[in-house]
C-alpha cells in the first residue's frame, strides 16, 4: 500500500467538502471515511464509491486501487511518478477471515474452510497472516466494530502494537498492548471499554496487527 497516495487521493476526492459532506455524497459512512483518511484501506466497491462521486476526476479509482495494494498495475496519471516501474499484475492468495478462535494458533490460521479474502501473493508469506473482523468498538474512532484487520501469526509483539487477544481459549479481543513485568494490558481508545489486565500466562497472542480494511 502507498499511504502517502491513497490519503492524498482520497483529499483531492473530498475537495472543498467537509468530509461528512462528502461522505453523504458518496453514500458511505462519515466514521469510516474518516479512517480511510487516516490510513486504513477500503473494500473495493467503497474506492468506487469515492471515485463515482467526483466523475469529473479522471482515472481515480484506478489510483485508489492501485494506492490501497489492490492493483499492481500503474495507472497511465501515475506513471510518471513510478519512474517507469514495468507494469505487472501479481497473483493473488486467499488469506482466510477467522470466525472461530478454538483450536491451536496453527490450526487457527490454516483453516481454509472460512471467508477468505484476496491480497497481492508477494506481500504476504501463505499460513502466516489471518483476517480477524473486530468484534467491539473499543478501539473506535481508530478502528471500528466489524472492521476487518490483518494479522501476522508470527510477529513478536511490542509495546503499542494492535494485537489479537484469545481470552479463555475462545474469546478474541483487539486492543493495543503493553507488558509491565509479567502483566500485560490491553487497552482501547473508546472511554466506554476500560483496559484489561491479564497474567502472561493466561492470555493467548494470536498476532499483532499490519492492516486494517474499513468494512462499509
Amino acid at each position: 500500500m502507498n499511504t502517502k497516495l491513497y490519503q492524498e487521493k482520497l483529499a483531492l476526492a473530498r475537495g472543498n467538502n467537509s468530509s461528512n459532506q462528502f461522505a453523504e455524497i458518496a453514500g458511505i459512512s462519515s466514521g469510516n471515511f474518516w479512517r480511510m483518511q487516516q490510513g486504513q484501506i477500503a473494500k473495493p466497491s467503497t474506492l468506487e464509491k469515492v471515485a463515482a462521486a467526483r466523475p469529473d476526476i479522471e482515472f481515480l479509482y484506478e489510483e485508489l486501487m492501485y494506492a490501497a495494494g489492490y492493483s499492481t498495475i500503474i495507472p497511465d496519471s501515475l506513471k510518471s511518478q513510478t519512474h517507469g516501474e514495468k507494469e505487472h499484475r501479481d497473483l493473488f492468495e486467499a488469506i482466510p477471515i477467522v470466525t472461530s478462535l478454538l483450536g491451536s494458533k496453527n490450526k487457527i490460521i490454516n483453516n481454509i474452510d472460512n471467508e477468505t479474502w484476496l491480497f497481492p501473493q508477494k506481500q504476504l508469506e501463505k499460513g502466516r497472516y489471518f483476517f480477524f473482523r473486530n468484534n467491539d468498538s473499543g478501539l473506535e474512532p481508530h478502528i471500528g466494530k466489524n472492521d476487518l484487520i490483518l494479522f501476522d501469526g508470527d510477529k513478536i509483539p511490542k509495546d503499542g502494537d494492535i494485537v489479537l487477544f484469545r481470552i479463555e481459549k475462545k474469546v478474541g479481543l483487539v486492543r493495543y498492548y503493553r507488558q509491565i513485568n509479567t502483566k500485560i494490558i490491553a487497552y482501547g481508545v473508546n472511554p466506554l471499554f476500560p483496559p484489561d489486565y491479564f497474567n502472561k500466562n493466561n492470555v493467548d497472542i494470536l498476532g499483532v496487527a499490519v492492516k486494517a480494511v474499513v468494512d462499509l
